[in-house]
């Protein structure tokens, strides 16, 4: 199997021998072919390329830009693979084998991608290196082939694209519409998608990008192009490109569930889904559904996801995600239409705009402000809302944005001219709710009920010590009857194993305030002790045994000889 590398060029001279001479080192000799084509450089660019007897060079006589340098090369291409590879990068240690792996480990995977340090689309990881040395040396420890490690993705960046050669046959070339360049990748990463294809994301490979070369030279123009060309995405394909990565982490991360959990999940605005291909990778199980009013979108969505399916009364939805609350008049009968859609556990995750975020006032004072945008809610009034609307706990939590200096002055104004305490006030963009109909009684009863019957042990302990501990000890002592020191035990012992030793002690602790002579929980007391290294402590609750076994005695025997020997 032979894999095409395509390079588009146009001078950076040392960055593409830097980036051919990786590419001659950790990469299998017969397993590859580089093809450059040279948009006509002007830095010896081309002088160096006809010096190499290993590189198949094609050579313009003015620059046609990214998009159909890299067709030029991909028509001359001989490979059963087509790795489109920036020259700004170096690669490493395994990077091709790891790619091909993931390609061919199904006949749906059309392309797939690494991470590395300097990207967007949430390719990019942190580093710890700050020289190539290092980082072919991290590159070396991190290049280990998992598949656990990789995500499906709605788009992949094309620094370094590897595709296979018939999907492009089936689909067709870069669209060089987008000429110089600037979302090609993103219309071929959608593309690839529509013909029934996945995209994956490779975790388990890094390779170095050095990056923003384009943008460094000519920052105005670079930012001027990328706005031409997402109009001319938005005019071919009716949504903005930007939906196809529009993921708020936020909204995700409440979505909490073990990993083969059966839920179904509802996302109001969902775009072109997202939303639904970052949470299939969390909850492969799960069942999702969408609304979404732009019907182009909604047709992309609709590969992951059900998309405007009518009576979504009768799904009981675990999880319903709304993404974008603008009409504030029909809130409270919106709220209450979806809240009447949840299941009794089932919790509604929202994000509501903040009225007095500084850029909405100085658009007010200015007066460009959007009207829509005056119907935006403050803090107090939140929890009410959602009350009206059926639901019996309401979290919020505010999520502020960055300040330049300039927005610093504004705001600090803002406050001496309010009543603000703070000036983070005016800082809040928007609030993060959720709601749920059960009340906290319930819900920690829930929890206890999941832990008890062993569903999934560690992410249920996980989970209960988010909440306080007395009211769990009063869920527990309120509904428990005779076995209330059982379930004390258990939930104590649960969390001496699957979390900290000491979170189980006010369990354990409530367990002997209430009966002072039970084995169990003297025993379990004496343990916890010994793990958290107070062996006095744990000889005295274990003498405090009555009737001890045999194993008992000789443990105190030994804890007797490690005191000693201190």
């Amino acid at each position: 199997m032979i894999t095409s590398i395509v390079i588009a060029t146009f001078n950076k001279l040392e960055y593409t021998k830097a980036c051919i001479e990786s590419i001659r080192q950790y990469t299998a000799q017969d397993s590859y072919e580089i093809i450059v084509v040279d948009n006509k450089s002007t830095d010896g660019t081309a002088n160096w390329l006809m010096q190499q007897n290993d590189i198949h060079v094609i050579f313009n006589d003015q620059n046609f830009g990214f998009p159909k340098a890299c067709n030029q090369g991909i028509e001359v291409s001989n490979g059963d693979s087509i790795l489109l590879l920036n020259n700004d990068t170096i690669v490493t240690l395994n990077w091709l084998d790891q790619m091909l792996l993931a390609l061919y480990s199904a006949e749906h995977i059309g392309a797939v991608s690494t991470v590395t340090n300097n990207c967007s689309n949430y390719q990019e990881i942190p580093v710890p290196y700050n020289t190539i040395e290092e980082m072919q040396k991290f590159a070396g420890s991190y290049n280990r082939s998992n598949h656990e490690q990789w995500e499906d993705r709605g788009r992949l960046i094309g620094y370094n694209l590897l595709i296979k050669k018939h999907v492009l046959e089936e689909i067709g070339l870069l669209d060089e519409m987008f000429t110089p360049g600037n979302y090609e990748d993103d219309d071929l990463s959608l593309r690839i998608r529509l013909a029934g294809y996945r995209l994956l994301l490779c975790k388990d490979t890094f390779i170095h990008h050095f990056g923003s070369t384009s943008f460094r030279d000519n920052a105005e123009g670079y930012l001027k192009l990328m706005k031409i060309n997402q109009q001319k995405f938005l005019g071919k394909w009716g949504f903005s490109p930007h939906l196809l990565s529009d993921i708020n982490y936020y909204l995700v991360n409440q979505v909490q569930n073990p990993r083969d959990a059966l839920i179904k999940v509802l996302v109001v605005g969902c775009g072109v889904g997202a939303y639904f291909i970052e949470l299939r990778n969390r909850y492969p199980k799960a069942e999702f559904f969408g609304i979404e009013k732009n019907e182009k979108a909604a047709k992309v969505a609709n590969l992951v996801a059900s998309i405007n399916v009518h009576e979504l009364g009768e799904y009981s939805f675990d999880y319903i995600i709304i993404n974008n609350i603008e009409e504030r008049d029909n809130l409270k009968d919106e709220l209450t239409y979806y809240s009447k859609c949840l299941s009794s556990t089932g919790k509604c995750i929202l994000i509501l705009p903040h009225l007095l975020h500084h850029s909405i006032l100085h658009n007010l004072i200015n007066g460009g402000i959007d009207r829509q945008k005056l119907n935006y809610l403050q803090s107090f009034e939140i929890e009410p809302l959602c009350k009206e609307a059926g639901f019996e706990r309401i979290e919020s939590m505010a999520l502020t944005s960055s300040l330049t200096d300039m927005e610093s002055f504004f705001v600090e104004q803002l406050q001496n001219l309010s009543n603000q305490k703070s000036v983070q006030t005016f800082a809040i963009s928007c609030f993060l709710v959720t709601a749920t109909k059960q009340t906290l009684e319930e819900e920690i009863k829930s929890v206890l009920n999941e832990l008890i019957i062993q569903t999934d042990t560690s992410y249920y302990v996980m989970k209960l010590v988010k909440y306080d501990v007395e009211e769990i000890l009063k869920v527990v002592k309120s509904s428990s009857g005779t076995q209330v020191i059982e379930v004390l035990n258990y939930i104590g012992m649960c969390l001496v194993e699957h979390s900290e030793p000491k979170s189980g002690l006010p369990y354990l602790t409530a367990a002997f305030e209430i009966d002072n002579e039970n084995h169990t929980t003297l025993l379990n007391l004496g343990v916890t002790m010994y793990l958290l290294g107070n062996l006095e402590l744990s000889l005295e609750w274990l003498e405090l045994i009555s009737n001890k076994t045999e194993h008992i005695q000789k443990w105190i025997t030994q804890i007797h000889a490690e005191i000693s020997s201190q």
